[in-house]
């Protein structure tokens, strides 16, 4: 059925649509590609589109809309229904809207869906004519995958080893651990496969290079003609150009230069006749000059001409001339690095091992086909590929091409060959074509998912650009496969940030580098009026420069989906670090954190949803990263400023601490002989046994299993805990072979209370979900038709090794006023005020470059060939060949991040990196135009920057440069100053102090930008020549709080809050109290820290209710504060309240005598004491000589009791102790703490402090100090 002929109507004056938008909504009979850049509103256009369809009587089901994910698919139904629902409240025409509500009927069958939710529906409705299982189960677990592909190569193995060809293969790609690489190298060639129409076909294709059989010479072949020859061309045309450059250069300096002129140019002539040999294809010729090419030794300047010559300019020169000379080095190894005759060998004895491959692989595919068969199992490649063959059944192609008046498809540029083979063959042709696809050629950043770009790239190249007419838009009379629409207004971003886009990637993008060219068509145009142009919100990018730093410096992992920490100890087990430390390492992130508070304090101002100007929030900015891999870096560093993150944490949810636990528990009770999850679950909350009690366990027996030195203990020694652990182990291993895994994991929860453990820690809700996320997968595990605790474990096994993991408990979305920080492709789709680009630097990942083989999409496989006799590794000029090709095309892949990145920004853009000097002169040597970049200088970027470092500055993008140390101290002295002003205080000392009118901060000294304390002491040593001899107490700062001097530790109490510097009291009194205010934390979960100051605040009332009552009667009072001051305890259960009660009443109250004149709580001090009263440290040294110095000292007491002749002071500890080992050392840990506590309280009272306690809360247990 053909479509309707239709001119497009004339756009009404007031319309929200720009002429191609209305263009894009109207234009039909005939395929449409609709090139939509960023920020050009195509969702809202393919909705409109759609209620246009519908208004003109065409059914809302008779139209297919297939989009990216299911996410997008919910959302583009609500659109339609909301769009629909807009027009029937509008509508006079009562035809019209029974026809809408219809039509609204019909939405929820409406092909609105994903590609494989449509192959789904498709399979359901015509499945039987291909006799597939209509009750087949969907095997979705890439991990449960794994396991039957593992028990089918154990197959393939046992079956073709006793094959000469195979045993070959087999010591090929093999290695010590046996044949898990060839193994993991077959999966990849048949998950390659599985993306093509005819997989069968594509596994034949491999070895299309390798033909070599009619080929007299190498030049003759396919390879040397359509890859190698262009491709050496290209380079062999950059070094000259650059040679030329450098000769210009020396020329134009004067005849002074000329020798240095003829040392360039002898290279110049060497690789001059490269490049002619190579046109006459001689080959051997090309290889001679570059494998036997002599080079001149760089002149030296005569003593004679030092004043005359420039050394700086022969230094650039030089250093430009060695960068060319590493190119031709490059250009050897990779193209000229043999003569023609060892290249045809090589491919012709590499035939056989890759046909080996192919039949193997094939195999595996039959063996796999035939399990699923068996089994009635499906996976989504199946999906695709039965849709794909119902559609070669003549009544199911005809069903569909009759049945749906429109091919609708979004994000085009993502799909693959298979996928484009079933639009295609749904789709009608001829005169009635009724394809429309969106998607953006700059935005395809998913090359890992086997997308293809250039099916998009082909119809935008050939499709008829539709015209556009200012008085009518209408039809095209031309006959052409489709019609193309471009949308290159930007809705989304200021006219600063798409001036940055435009510049950067017209001197980027290109068909080489980004496989299309960023031309005019391609530029974005402003298309929001709302703003108004203003250089505050210019592009920056921000370099921060170190001499140890690279530009092509690398973290941990490369991959684009990857988090590579490990948080296996993250809160549950978690070592506190020092912020100085963090700021010195990742001095990038330092410089994002400043800058992110700076915008904040200073009100930087973007729009809201009204267009009216705002202060910006912590909301309004998103850190997109490269990896996941510096995410804890970036928490940590971004809290030690104050600054709330919410971070996408991926797909890590096995190395969550909480499921790390469990799964180190079920690994024991599998085989408890596995030392590391052995000692994991020990030390865990699930037993608490500390790491001193493992030590003895261990001495007890140094040479067994961790598991026989713990029943060596237990038979020695004796240990309720460790009989404990050997009672559930040996019940569990029982219990795990009689009941199913998910009823075994239930009744491990039940016993242990781990979940609800869990859940008392920070994040505790996160955790408790995740924790029970455990059971699900275990019952999805067993659905499919596996069993067994041991097989459960290699899944997860897998699922770790291979980072294919599971992904956390999605949180509920709030709005939360915290920075975003996400990847780079899990930022597609959305938009921010802020954008921060971090971590420019950071190496792209061309790991698979370095492995045995080379697998590519449309371009074969590349392999070296291994001589197992002699152990000799041939390279192979077919593997290089496709590894530049492929490289090619990942640096494309790479440059369209950068696009997606750069316009994820709505009003400001940051890029920030970290650069090394000599990488920053050879941007700075770049001669700076406004044109395209060479090829060969773009493909040799290893990163974001090496690319941007070569265009930058220039007027759209502002470049600073700032050196590491600088960055580290201005984040210092901003740390500094922000404490100063009581911002956002972080302590109960922050909070007493900016309270106290008597105390006041003295000291608002800037620190200089260059300070650091070695500086200024290596000044020191040159001016005097002398050592200072009290070096030891330069490390002791002079103003102290009391429990820093305790041994320079943090209070346990309160490990993570920091001191507010530099206070000092205004009056000449020794010591000087405050009371501090009420703490109101609410029905929230409550971390270490809060728990530790609401336990401290629930004291404080009670004292005080009970002084206000005048009476001893310390349970009435404790009865009306919880009446009186229900907030305070919502965060607490009953059970911690009773411990709380029972405590005071029955180990603090009886401190108290009836003769006391007064009761004190919570009271803060600051004081003056010699530097030996305050240091143990210094006061055990020797060889120091304090008698003189002073420090100011500050704390808080957390209660003393006041008698006519007397005090006795009183502190309480919320700490968890675990043995009275541990206790004893926090006694003797908190001594000097209690020591100074009593000196303050003796010099204000002029009172001695006859007994000191230490009340630990959690243990139970009052010591008394000495």
């Amino acid at each position: 059925m053909a479509n309707q002929n239709f001119d497009i109507p004339i756009k009404e004056k007031n319309s929200q649509y720009t002429d191609h938008q209305w263009q894009a909504i109207h234009e039909s009979g005939s395929n449409i590609l609709v090139s939509a850049s960023a920020g050009s509103g195509k969702t809202t256009v393919l909705a409109e589109r759609v209620l246009t369809k519908v208004l003109s009587g065409v059914p809302i089901d008779s139209l297919l809309i297939v989009t990216f994910t299911e996410a997008a698919a919910s959302e583009m139904k609500e659109r339609i229904e909301k769009k629909i629902k807009e027009r029937i409240s509008l509508t006079v025409d009562e035809q019209e809207r029974l026809q809408l509500q219809q039509q609204l009927l019909y939405l929820p069958q409406a092909y609105i869906s994903t590609l494989h939710a449509f192959c789904k529906r498709m399979i359901d409705e015509f499945g039987y004519l291909l006799t597939i299982n209509q009750q087949t189960k969907v095997l979705s677990n890439e991990a449960e995958k794994n396991l039957i592909f593992q028990s089918i190569w154990a197959e393939i193995e046992e079956e073709l080893y006793t094959e000469d060809a195979f045993t070959q293969l087999a010591r090929q790609y093999g290695n010590d651990s046996g044949d898990q690489a060839l193994f993991e190298l077959i999966k990849k060639i048949y998950y390659f496969s599985t993306a093509k129409p005819d997989p069968t076909e594509w596994l034949d294709s491999l070895n299309q290079w390798y033909d070599v059989a009619n080929s007299t010479t190498f030049t003759n072949t396919p390879i040397y003609q359509q890859m190698i020859k262009p491709d050496a061309r290209q380079k062999i045309q950059w070094i000259l150009e650059r040679f030329d450059n450098i000769m210009c250069d020396l020329n134009s300096a004067g005849e002074d230069y000329q020798k240095w002129v003829d040392n360039v140019e002898f290279s110049y002539d060497t690789i001059k006749a490269v490049e002619d040999s190579l046109e006459q294809d001689d080959y051997n010729h090309c290889v001679s000059l570059l494998m036997n090419q002599s080079k001149k030794s760089w002149p030296r300047i005569p003593k004679s001409k030092k004043d005359d010559l420039d050394s700086e300019f022969l230094s650039s020169i030089y250093s430009l001339r060695e960068n060319i000379t590493a190119d031709i080095k490059q250009l050897t190894e990779s193209y000229f690095f043999e003569e023609a005759n060892y290249h045809l060998e090589i491919m012709r004895i590499s035939r056989p091992i890759i046909s080996e491959l192919v039949r193997v692989t094939k195999l595996f595919k039959i063996k796999y086909e035939d399990y699923k068969n068996q089994r009635a199992l499906i996976d989504f490649n199946d999906l695709e590929h039965n849709a794909l063959e119902l559609l070669k059944v003549d009544q199911v192609a005809h069903h569909f091409k009759h049945k749906l008046s429109e091919v609708m498809v979004d994000e085009y540029q993502d799909i693959n060959s298979l996928q484009e083979s079933i639009l295609e063959g749904v789709s009608r042709t001829g005169d009635s074509k009724n394809r429309f696809m969106v998607g953006d050629m700059k935005q395809s950043i998913y090359g890992f998912r086997l997308a293809e770009p250039l099916l998009f790239l082909k119809k935008y190249q050939e499709y008829d650009k539709a015209p556009v007419s200012s008085e009518k838009l209408n039809k095209s009379n031309q006959k052409s496969e489709g019609k193309s629409i471009i949308l290159a207004e930007n809705f989304r971003s200021r006219f600063e940030v798409l001036n940055s886009v435009n510049r950067v990637f017209s001197q980027l993008m290109d068909d080489d580098i980004g496989e299309m060219s960023y031309d005019e068509k391609a530029h974005l145009i402003e298309g929001n009026r709302y703003y108004v142009p203003d250089d505050s919100y210019k592009t920056e990018l921000s370099l921060i420069v170190s001499p140890t730093s690279s530009s092509n410096q690398t973290t941990n992992d490369d991959h684009p989906e990857d988090n590579s920490e490990d948080n296996s100890n993250e809160v549950l087990d978690a070592d506190s670090r020092g912020l100085l430390t963090n700021l010195e390492k990742q001095p990038d992130i330092t410089y994002m954190a400043t800058k992110i508070k700076e915008l904040i304090v200073t009100e930087f101002k973007v729009l809201d949803k009204r267009g009216e100007k705002k202060a910006i929030s912590y909301r309004d900015i998103a850190v997109l990263v490269p990896t996941r891999s510096q995410n804890e870096a970036i928490e940590s560093i971004f809290a030690s400023f104050g600054i709330p993150v919410d971070i996408e944490h991926g797909d890590s949810y096995f190395k969550r601490s909480e499921v790390t636990i469990i799964v180190s528990l079920l690994e024991v009770i599998d085989n408890p002989y596995q030392d590391i999850p052995l000692v994991a679950v020990l030390k865990s909350p699930l037993y608490g046994i500390s790491d001193q009690l493992l030590a003895e366990i261990r001495i007890k027996n140094p040479d067994s299993s961790f598991f026989e030195a713990v029943k060596t203990y237990q038979r020695i020694e004796g240990n309720p805990l460790i009989t404990q652990f050997l009672d559930d182990i040996s019940r569990w291993r029982l219990l795990a072979k009689q009941v199913s895994l998910v009823t075994f994991i239930e009744s491990i929860y039940r016993e242990t209370y781990f979940p609800e453990v869990v859940r008392n820690f920070q994040n505790g809700d996160e955790r408790y979900h995740n924790v029970q996320a455990l059971i699900k997968r275990a019952a999805s595990f067993e659905e499919h038709g596996f069993k067994g605790l041991r097989a459960f474990i290699t899944v997860i096994s897998y699922l770790r090794k291979f980072d294919n993991d599971m992904k956390p408990v999605e949180k509920p979305e709030q709005d939360i006023n915290s920075v975003k920080v996400m990847t780079i492709h899990g930022s597609k789709g959305l938009e921010f005020p802020i954008v921060f680009l971090a971590a420019i630097h950071k190496r792209f990942n061309f790991e698979d470059f370095r492995k045995p083989i080379i697998l590519t999409n449309h371009n074969g496989l590349g392999i070296d060939y291994f001589d197992e006799k002699d152990y000799i590794k041939y390279p192979s000029i077919v593997k290089k060949t496709l590894i530049n090709q492929q490289k090619r095309k990942e640096l494309s892949e790479e440059l369209r991040k950068l696009y997606v990145s750069m316009t994820r920004a709505r009003e400001k853009l940051f890029m920030v990196g970290k650069v090394s000097e000599n990488a920053l002169n050879n941007f700075e040597a770049f001669h700076q135009t406004r044109d395209l970049l060479p090829t060969a200088l773009r493909e040799s970027a290893h990163s974001f920057l090496d690319w941007l470092g070569y265009i930058v500055p220039n007027d759209d993008i502002t470049l600073t440069v700032i050196e590491e140390d600088d960055v580290v101290s201005n984040a210092i002295n901003q740390a500094l100053n922000l404490m100063h002003d009581g911002e956002e205080p972080d302590s109960r000392e922050e909070a007493e102090n900016r309270d106290t009118e008597e105390m006041k901060t003295v000291d608002n000294r800037s620190i200089p930008n260059d300070f650091t304390i070695e500086k200024f002491k290596d000044q020191l040593d040159n001016l005097y020549g002398v050592e200072y001899p009290n070096d030891e107490a330069t490390k002791l700062a002079a103003y102290q709080s009391v429990s820093e001097i305790k041994q320079i530790n943090v209070d346990p109490d309160y490990p993570d809050l920091e001191i507010a510097p530099f206070l000092e009291s205004k009056k000449p009194r020794a010591i000087q109290f405050d009371k501090q205010s009420d703490l109101n934390l609410g029905s929230k979960k409550l971390s270490s820290i809060e728990r530790g100051l609401l336990y401290h605040e629930i004291y404080r009332l009670w004292v005080e209710e009970t002084k206000q009552m005048k009476t001893m009667d310390f349970a009435l009072a404790f009865d009306s504060l919880r009446d009186g001051y229900q907030s305070v305890f919502e965060s607490l259960t009953e059970p911690e309240v009773g411990t709380l009660y029972r405590f005071f009443i029955t180990k603090i109250v009886p401190l108290i005598s009836n003769d006391f004149s007064d009761i004190a709580v919570e009271k803060s001090f600051s004081m003056v004491l010699p530097v030996e009263a305050a240091s143990e440290r210094l006061k055990s040294n020797q060889t120091i000589d304090t008698s003189d110095d002073k420090i100011m000292v500050h704390g808080t007491i957390d209660c003393f009791i006041e008698f006519k002749n007397q005090i006795v002071l009183i502190d309480y500890k919320t700490d968890h102790i675990k043995s009275e080992i541990q206790l004893k050392e926090r006694v003797d840990m908190y001594t000097v703490q209690l020591k100074n506590y009593k000196t303050a309280l003796e010099l204000a009272y002029k009172k001695p402090v006859t007994a000191s306690y230490l009340a630990f809360i959690r243990a139970n247990k009052v010591i008394s100090v000495e």
